[in-house]
């Protein structure tokens, strides 16, 4: 063989390892960035429900019940504002001075949380 046959088959070689390498980081890169979205849609959801328990607290302390709270197309309503959109689920149950709410949210993924409030007189 002559040089030039082995330069040939150096050259083949490298580019089968350039695609190689560039394709799976490709799909490294894929994975990652999917990843990334599905945790970010997460927190989005978790910071929802907490802003949610928040204020339905302070809203506890200040009326001492939650008949203000409403469930309709989808959404909770508090005193006719919106309080939760794309809610596929909601329950609330009320035993003594504590209340529960189970909510479950789809924003591309969906996610429930059971929020415990206890009224604090």
């Amino acid at each position: 063989m002559n040089k030039k046959s082995i330069s040939l088959i150096e050259i083949i070689f490298i580019l089968i390892i350039s695609s190689v390498l560039f394709l799976s980081i490709s799909n490294l890169s894929l994975d990652l960035n999917k990843t990334n979205t599905t945790e970010y849609k997460k927190s989005i959801l978790k910071i929802e429900f907490e802003s949610t328990r928040l204020f339905l607290q302070k809203k506890l302390s200040i009326d001492l019940n939650l008949d203000k709270l409403e469930y309709s197309n989808n959404t909770i309503y508090y005193n006719g504002n919106v309080l939760l959109k794309n809610v596929l689920s909601y329950s609330k149950i009320t035993l003594n001075d504590k209340i529960t709410l189970s909510i479950c949210l789809q924003d591309k993924i969906n996610m429930c949380q059971n929020i415990r409030i206890q009224n604090d007189i």
